[in-house]
């Protein structure tokens, strides 16, 4: 039944996990609920939730809403189960809703990823030939089952250190900000399916895959990633409304949007143009790959704690000096010679300020415990002012008390920016790797290092 002219569209969104009351929402309406979305003025939304065994059926919404769970149930005794009955028919209800053009968006969760199991390929490829026996798709972890029926895989974890998430659709960029998660790396490994899919978000603005959309029959399978654990009941709320909002926006646009294989067919006077946007592509391609070399040794300027600990030796080793991580011992690495002999203890500070003559004091510490003369080479590798807004802020020296302080304990500071400049230096030929070893090991005080690589230790 056709709606009145001027009235708005119902668009219909299920999210298939809990039972709370159903939202509906009109454009334009004054609203007291602060989970309330911002809708565009021709539609409004109705948000259904229901639990695996409800009456709605899935093919009657535009869109669904699967957590990774949404297909298991505890079991004191067992632990996970499945539903089975409940199971084999909402598996048809998808099926339905992607002829019918829906879009189902399945959302990952924190789960460990060993529980990843089996998977039948082509669940959804052809709805005529379903098999929902109980060896079939859900046997085991149901996130892996969905994403290897559609050609995805879970190719990195990265635990509980999440990375940043960068949306490549603007439909999901308040969502993601907001509520998205990245345990995992998405991997697209079915080639066919890699040509159809449609990029949602990354880590970072062109790193690996953390979110992304398929295409299947009509509609398109969507997978994101969350991570709901002990929200309330309103939190979860407007997280799922903004999530309506946005599957309902994307499958708007996406069906609009120009088919991948329209590039399959090409015109005569397109064809030179393209092999040479190729190529222009590969020489970009390899550009990039030679500059996240310099990318990587510049983030010794932000990082701190453990991962700068990590990169300083590693970054003074793709120079060619040779380095090995004190493993039980106070200091961070040690600089060998090609004997395997030590030839200077290395400690490294990642500081929101600028180096004490505390940081210093420890090391001279440090060396002491370990039985070394105090005349022993001792370097403090120092990233200070790691919230600088500006080069200019960031390249303070080093106060004179400190330097001072260093001198007498014989320990030669290195700020990381000093670093970078004598690497800049060795990079080019102005500077040799032995040249740097023998700075490190024969100088104490502060090393100030000037760009173009012109050097002094103070105090003189």
């Amino acid at each position: 039944m056709g709606r009145n002219s001027g009235e708005p569209a119902v668009r219909r969104v299920i999210f298939l996990g809990c039972d709370l009351p159903p939202y509906k929402i009109v454009a334009d309406s004054p609203s007291d609920d602060t989970r309330a979305p911002r809708l565009p003025r021709d539609w409004s939304l109705d948000l259904v939730f229901s639990d695996l065994e409800g009456a709605q059926r899935l093919d009657e919404f535009e869109a669904a809403i699967l957590p990774y769970d949404a297909f298991l149930v505890v079991d004191r005794d067992d632990g996970f189960r499945f539903r089975n009955d409940s199971r084999d028919r909402r598996l048809r209800e998808i099926v339905n809703l992607f002829e019918a053009g829906g879009v189902v968006c399945f959302l990952l969760d924190r789960a460990p990823r060993h529980w990843v199991a089996r998977y039948t390929p082509g669940m959804f490829g052809d709805p005529a030939a379903q098999t929902l026996e109980g060896d079939s798709l859900f046997r085991a972890y149901p996130a892996a089952a969905f994403l290897g029926a559609f050609g995805l895989e879970l190719a990195h974890e990265y635990g509980q250190s999440e990375p940043f998430v960068h949306a490549t659709r603007g439909e999901f960029q308040v969502w993601l900000n907001q509520w998205g998660g990245a345990r995992y790396e998405i991997e697209v490994t079915d080639d066919e399916a890699a040509r159809g899919a449609v990029p949602i978000c990354r880590v970072g603005k062109d790193g690996p895959l953390t979110g992304c959309a398929l295409p299947c029959a009509s509609g398109h399978i969507v997978v994101l990633q969350w991570a709901p654990g002990g929200w309330p009941h309103e939190e979860l709320g407007k997280a799922v409304l903004e999530l309506a909002r946005a599957l309902v926006r994307f499958r708007d646009n996406v069906h609009t949007e120009p088919a991948a294989w329209l590039s399959d067919l090409t015109f005569e006077k397109e064809r030179p143009l393209l092999e040479e946007r190729k190529e222009v592509e590969s020489r970009l391609a390899e550009l990039d790959s030679e500059l996240k070399c310099f990318a990587d040794y510049k983030s010794l300027l932000y990082l701190r704690d453990y991962e700068l600990e990590r990169r300083v030796p590693a970054v003074l080793s793709k120079f060619g000096i040779r380095t090995r991580t004190s493993e039980g011992a106070e200091e961070d690495f040690r600089i060998l010679n090609d004997s395997d002999e030590q030839l200077a203890i290395c400690e490294v500070k990642g500081l929101s300020a600028n180096v004490t003559r505390q940081h210093v004091g420890r090391l001279d510490e440090h060396r002491k415990a370990r039985g070394l003369p105090d005349d022993f080479p001792a370097v403090l590798f120092v990233n200070t002012f790691t919230r600088a807004a500006s080069l200019k802020e960031k390249d303070q020296e080093v106060p004179s008390n400190v330097r001072e302080r260093a001198a007498q304990d014989n320990v030669i500071i290195v700020r990381t920016l000093d670093l970078l400049r004598l690497l800049d230096a060795v990079d080019v030929g102005r500077l040799q790797p032995s040249d740097l070893v023998g700075i490190f090991t024969t100088r104490k005080g502060w090393l100030q290092v000037e760009p173009g690589g012109a050097w002094q230790t103070l105090p003189k």
